[in-house]
């Protein structure tokens, strides 16, 4: 087990960087009675990462920097000849714009105090995985209620159909009425007197004999 010499945290042996303070850890060989260091920089504070939550790197601010100002370009030139394109380009870089802030904050906070930045991810990250979990949750139970309503819909259709009564495909009611299908849009008046189904409970309409 490896110990960091700056905060005196126990770490695994695999361990690069400290997950507390963001040390390096220099590598042990522990095949010798005599501990050998193999690392030249053992002193070196680099403000890294953690296994489970790594430093933020500055490069990514610089990246959320440099797509933001793109975007602001393509927005001056693109509301001076195509305004949809220019209004794009404005969303985009207001995007951009709003994560390089939060990208910058992270790296800040990082810098100052970096336990305190893996405990801020830590907490996203658990609320994430929690709203997460309510989703699935939620998305079982709407699937769960729909093959409910469905096997109640065909016990109601196969009841109906056992006393020779049809029913509407689509909410299993008895009650049909039978009307001329009428002008359409796409055919006209051609085969306007041609009879169709309509459910009065829910107002589907299908072909008779259908």
């Amino acid at each position: 087990m490896k110990v960091c010499k700056k905060c005196g945290v126990e770490l695994s042996e695999d361990s690069l960087f400290c997950h507390k303070c963001g040390i390096s850890v220099p590598h042990i060989d522990m095949d010798t009675d005599n501990i050998k260091l193999t690392s030249s920089s053992e002193n070196k504070i680099t403000k890294s990462c953690s296994k489970e939550i790594p430093m933020p790197k500055l490069s990514n601010c610089l990246k959320f920097g440099l797509i933001s100002l793109i975007s602001f370009v393509g927005f001056i030139f693109g509301i001076q000849s195509i305004i949809i394109l220019g209004l794009i380009c404005l969303f985009f870089c207001i995007i951009f714009i709003i994560g390089t802030i939060f990208e910058i904050s992270d790296y800040m906070l990082a810098k100052k105090d970096f336990q305190l930045y893996q405990q801020k991810k830590q907490k996203e990250i658990e609320e994430k995985q929690e709203r997460d979990k309510l989703q699935k949750e939620e998305k079982q139970k709407k699937q769960a209620e729909l093959v409910r309503r469905r096997n109640e819909l065909d016990r109601t259709r196969n009841e109906y159909s056992k006393k020779g009564i049809p029913t509407c495909p689509k909410c299993a009611s008895p009650s049909i009425a039978t009307i001329n299908r009428g002008y359409s849009i796409i055919w006209g008046f051609i085969g306007s007197g041609k009879p169709i189904n309509v459910c009065q409970n829910c107002g589907h309409k299908w072909k008779i004999g259908k």
